[in-house]
């Protein structure tokens, strides 16, 4: 028999992984090919044979869509507690965790990502305390929730 180079069974390996992978994205597609024309045939089901009922369902929250400025204002009262929750959120974490290194972690002989963990412990605690606090300081900026339905 003949002797193989050393990288031939490898590259038969790798071209068999690659066969596998392509075969289950094909199957992958199948299925969602499979699934948007289960949903055709619902649909017709329903009383029309026209395709209109499925680019109507497929577009239908576009028709009453919110108006941009509400979506917009939605964004800022959402957006602006969430920033200070960061901010408050990574300051105490870092701090905390700073002294809890610094002061017990020396004293005890506690790693420092045991120190950050603690750190984080706090500031997680600290946040669903003041987690109000924030709310209603947005509140106090003047940011109303939008006008938008359910």
């Amino acid at each position: 028999g003949g002797v193989r180079p050393s990288g031939a069974r490898g590259c038969r390996e790798s071209q068999e992984v690659l066969r596998c992978h392509c075969s289950e994205m094909r199957l992958r597609a199948a299925w969602r090919r499979g699934l948007a024309a289960a949903r055709v045939r619902r649909l017709r089901s329903r009383g029309s044979t026209s395709r209109a009922p499925v680019a109507a369902s497929r577009h239908a929250s576009s028709s009453a869509a919110a108006p941009r400025r509400e979506l917009s204002r939605h964004f800022l009262v959402c957006a602006v507690p969430m920033v200070g929750f960061g901010l408050m959120d990574n300051t105490i974490m870092i701090h905390a965790g700073n002294l809890i290194d610094c002061t017990l972690g020396v004293t005890f002989g506690l790693s420092t990502l045991s120190a950050a963990a603690c750190g984080q412990i706090c500031s997680d605690s600290a946040g669903v305390v003041f987690g109000g606090a924030l709310d209603g300081l947005a509140k106090r900026l003047g940011l109303r929730p939008a006008e938008l339905t359910g």
